[in-house]
């Protein structure tokens, strides 16, 4: 967001009337001014407390400018009329009137809002919640309440209190006072309003009215915050359904290459157990054939010798022949 660099040294006549703002716009802690060369400075919420008010009367500027009571009315585009401290937020609100055309603008784009005030004491440095800062201070004036877009606190911002409601818009037609700015300004001494069905009393019927408006605006809320909160519980609970179906899976296939490798390992140790069988049987049989081999030189080394005798030859011959014939006869 580029930053305004319009200054008003005479303020043209506004084309609207006055309106109000309010603007969270001071928290206590350290805030850096290291831009300007002061450095980290810290600015306790017991100080604040005690100088918050010194904000009253001073003017809404158009960026940060030395502002006098000589040269205030030349530079105000409108006045701090409040300022309070919101214990819900931890933040300091002030409320007060916006006079200028150009500043309304600035505000409605979204424009932020920064504060300046003069040192009265300060003290040496030290630590905060273990940040170091360069210096305390111990009492100041406020001087200004600036519209800038680059605030040194993150979190300040500027809103118009000049959103105009139906309501408002019906009771302005309604008796022709197209210029208020309130409804109370619309009314002026129409407090009642005589009607076919009896007199109705306005100042009830907007009470009623707003009521009824305020309490659709709270039910709308809350349903919007039931929603974001069940949107949120489905999406929690889509991630975390997300999540554990990933680890199923994962759980699954890291179970899956566990019991492949397991049945990898133990082929492979039967196939190794059948190897090793077959080379001890085959190593058996070697062994036994050649035990064998061994047995029978032996047997066949060691086989007596025998000699036929010319008597073993005649009772063989007999045995085949018979006898032979007696040479006498």
């Amino acid at each position: 967001m580029k930053k305004t660099t319009i200054q008003f040294e005479t303020l043209e006549n506004a084309k609207d009337w006055a309106g109000k703002f309010r603007a969270r716009f001071l928290e206590s802690g350290i805030v850096s001014y290291e831009k300007i060369g002061v450095g980290k400075v810290l600015l306790a919420h017991h100080t604040i407390s005690k100088f918050a008010n010194t904000f009253v009367g001073r003017p809404l500027v158009i960026q940060h400018k030395k502002v006098t009571p000589e040269t205030m009315e030349e530079s105000a585009h409108g006045y701090i009329s409040d300022v309070w401290f919101n214990s819900e937020d931890g933040w300091w609100w002030c409320s007060g009137t916006v006079h200028t055309d150009e500043a309304k603008r600035l505000i409605r784009n979204g424009s932020s809002v920064s504060c300046a005030y003069a040192v009265g004491t300060s003290e040496g440095g030290g630590t905060y919640h273990a940040i170091p800062y360069d210096q305390e201070v111990t009492s100041f004036d406020g001087r200004h309440l600036a519209i800038v877009d680059d605030p040194r606190y993150e979190g300040a911002h500027i809103l118009l209190n000049s959103k105009e409601t139906k309501m408002l818009t019906f009771i302005k037609r309604l008796f022709n006072r197209p210029d208020a700015a309130s409804i109370d300004e619309a009314l002026a001494d129409n407090s009642q309003l005589v009607t076919p069905e009896g007199v109705a009393h306005i100042k009830s019927a907007v009470e009623r009215w707003n009521a009824e408006e305020t309490a659709e605006k709270e039910a709308k809320e809350k349903e919007e915050r039931e929603n974001a909160a069940k949107a949120a519980k489905e999406e929690e609970e889509r991630q975390n359904a997300e999540k554990a179906e990933k680890a199923e899976k994962a759980e699954k296939a890291e179970k899956e290459a566990k019991e492949k490798e397991e049945r990898e390992k133990a082929a492979k140790a039967a196939k190794e157990e059948e190897e090793r069988q077959n080379a001890l049987n085959a190593e058996k049989k070697k062994n036994f054939n050649e035990l064998l081999n061994a047995r029978n030189v032996s047997l066949a080394e060691n086989a007596p010798v025998s000699l036929e005798t010319l008597e073993d030859r005649v009772n063989r011959a007999k045995a085949r022949y018979g006898a032979l014939p007696d040479k006498k006869q």
